[in-house]
């Protein structure tokens, strides 16, 4: 969902291909995860506002707070 409460255009390359940044509301880290259509589970973590990484989906975020979900990849 943009800011503006509209969604954002569906990706013509199919729910698999990469994003790009999303502006979303979440009051938390699975929230956000959820509205961008990422599966926050057991093998994704995020960084918050990139000097905070975690896997707690319950991590509040703030306005203006930046959320980048990546891979977390087993043995390092």
């Amino acid at each position: 969902m943009l800011a503006n409460g509209h969604r954002a255009p569906k990706d013509p390359k199919g729910p698999k291909a990469p994003k790009g940044p999303e502006v979303v509301r979440a009051a938390t880290v699975a929230e956000a995860a959820a509205a961008a259509g990422v599966d926050f589970g057991q093998y994704v973590t995020a960084a918050l506002n990139g000097d905070q990484i975690t896997r707690d989906g319950q991590t509040p975020l703030a306005a203006g707070d930046t959320v980048f979900f990546l891979s977390a990849d087993a043995g390092g």
